[in-house]
């Protein structure tokens, strides 16, 4: 059964001011009603990346919880959607061989890496998944937890279809030169 939202002061304060500006940030205390503030100030669609645990349970189970967003669809992208593969390209040189590597799985690549003096020139996460997939799925609510943001991006590119993006759990967010943090 669904409840009523009944605003409190600082979450009605919150929501006018999302509704004003273009970009805000909310910081608010754990517990005090962060998801359902956002849930009702902002349009759809836009994408919540958030901590795997938040990015399963909360946003979904929040939306449920409420008569005004409970036809909200939530889609999560969890890691069955984003089956990717590691590609490493390195130049080893060892003596006076030189070779290039793409994904070391040989175990002749991997004696040779061993024994070699190794420069990585490039690591990528390559998704299987292409713009199209990710589009055809439609949702008011996309969640994708940090891990997968960047591959998200990856796949997006230039076709981004989001109005707002939400860091949810921002503390999550604090080493600024990770891939993760860069990417968003």
């Amino acid at each position: 059964m669904t409840a009523t939202y009944i605003p409190r002061l600082y979450q009605a304060e919150a929501i006018e001011l999302a509704d004003r500006e273009p970009c805000v940030g909310l910081f608010m205390e754990p517990g005090s009603g962060k998801t359902i503030t956002a849930m009702t100030a902002l349009r759809p669609p836009y994408l919540v990346v958030a901590p795997k645990m938040v990015a399963q349970e909360v946003w979904t189970r929040e939306a449920a919880k409420w008569r005004h967003t409970e036809n909200l669809r939530v889609l999560l992208f969890d890691a069955p959607f984003f089956d990717y593969y590691r590609k490493v390209t390195a130049s080893a040189i060892w003596g006076s061989e030189t070779r290039e590597i793409i994904r070391p799985g040989t175990l002749e690549d991997q004696d040779f890496l061993m024994c070699a003096d190794v420069v990585i020139d490039r690591y990528e996460l390559l998704p299987r998944a292409r713009a199209e997939d990710v589009l055809a799925k439609k949702a008011d609510i996309y969640v994708v937890n940090r891990n997968h943001f960047y591959v998200l991006a990856k796949i997006l590119g230039k076709k981004w279809p989001f109005r707002t993006v939400i860091g949810d759990e921002s503390t999550s967010f604090k080493n600024l030169s990770a891939v993760v943090t860069v990417s968003s």
